[in-house]
Parts: C-alpha cells; structure tokens; sequence
C-alpha cells in the first residue's frame, strides 16, 4: 500500500473511532485496537512521505521513527501499544483511556499533515 492508499485507510478508521468514542465506556477496547491500527496507517503514510521509508508491518516502526529522528512520535506510538495490550488482553477500561488514545491519535495525524 503506497502512502495516499494509508491515508485514505487512515481516514476510513478515524470515522469509526470518532463514533465509537461518543460513548467511550462502552466500547474502550474497540477504540484502542482501532486507534492502533489507524495510527499505524498514519505513521506508515508519514514515513513514507517524510522519509521515502515504507513499512508495512507493525514490528520495527517505533525503531525507524527513532533513526528519522521522530523520538515523539515513536514513543506516541508505543504508549498506544501499551495501551493497547493492557485493553485488549487485559480487563481494563476507562474513560481517561479512550482520552489518553485520542490525544495520541491526534499527535500523530498533525505530525504527518505537519
């Protein structure tokens, strides 16, 4: 998948997050894994874009951020995946989670419009 066909992926997943998000307490896991997913598009369509670097897979992305020097956005990216592990394989959810992933969601959409 080429950097606009992330983008567009990107946007597609935004749409459902934001919805799943007007009630947060209810769907704190779905939030999470979908923020993930859709974060990795947006980081895959900014290194792509900023650095003629493409990535496909989920593994080794906070490591090439870093080489680019992207340090804030590759630790965004592994506090979702924290996040993210202690929602989904774990029995935790709450509001301040789904507003913490959000934040990161953002972060990461204004350092690739950036």
């Amino acid at each position: 998948m080429n950097a606009d066909g992330h983008r567009r992926k990107a946007e597609e997943l935004i749409h459902a997050v934001r919805k799943l998000a007007s009630e947060p307490e209810e769907d704190v896991v779905a939030i999470v894994e979908l923020s993930f997913g859709l974060c990795h598009h947006l980081v895959a369509c900014g290194m792509e874009r900023k650095f003629g670097r493409h990535i496909d897979a989920h593994s080794g992305v906070s490591r090439m951020l870093r080489e680019e020097g992207a340090t804030d956005i590759a630790n965004a990216f592994d506090l979702l995946g924290t996040l993210r592990q202690g929602r989904f394989y774990g029995g935790k959810g709450d509001g301040p989670t789904v507003q913490k992933t959000l934040e990161i969601v953002d972060a990461i959409q204004r350092w690739v419009d950036k």
